[in-house]
């Protein structure tokens, strides 16, 4: 769900840069060498492209914000589950519950940033479920020898 709004999001920049694109070489081929461009003659679907773009940033923008508050629900319910891992595996050490803990959050966080490769990432978690940093492991390792290809 996360990498699908990311997606859109970037998307949406695309298509935000791609109208700016092709209103701007619009009016430099429509104008003569000699004419300026000053605010009157903007066409209006100039005006109307400036007004898509807005609409278009607020909502990437509002979709963002939504997925950085999603991530962090996500990520303090994977902290919950990492200490319950690292009790069950270290019961009473809590010198190494807390260190385990530390590591699978570190690895967490760097897995939700990772765009790259989807389906390596869908196979990594899917060989190791909540143990993140063999998740992690796995997924620099195929990366590795998949771009090595």
């Amino acid at each position: 769900m996360e990498e699908n709004k990311k997606i859109r999001i970037k998307r949406s920049y695309i298509v935000i840069f791609c109208l700016i694109a092709v209103v701007l070489v619009a009016m430099i081929v429509g104008r003569g060498e000699n004419e300026k461009i000053t605010p009157e003659t903007i066409p209006e679907q100039v005006v109307e492209t400036v007004e898509i773009k807005e609409v278009i940033r607020e909502e990437a923008l509002g979709a963002e914000e939504e997925l950085d508050a999603e991530i962090e629900t996500n990520r303090d319910e994977m902290i919950k589950i990492f200490k319950e891992n690292a009790l069950a595996n270290w019961g009473d050490d809590y010198r190494m519950v807390k260190y385990e803990v530390e590591e699978q959050t570190k690895a967490y966080d760097w897995i939700v940033k990772q765009t790259e490769y989807p389906d390596i990432m869908a196979k990594a978690k899917q060989n190791w479920g909540n143990d993140y940093r063999m998740v992690r492991y796995e997924y620099k390792q195929q990366v590795e020898a998949y771009e090595s290809l």
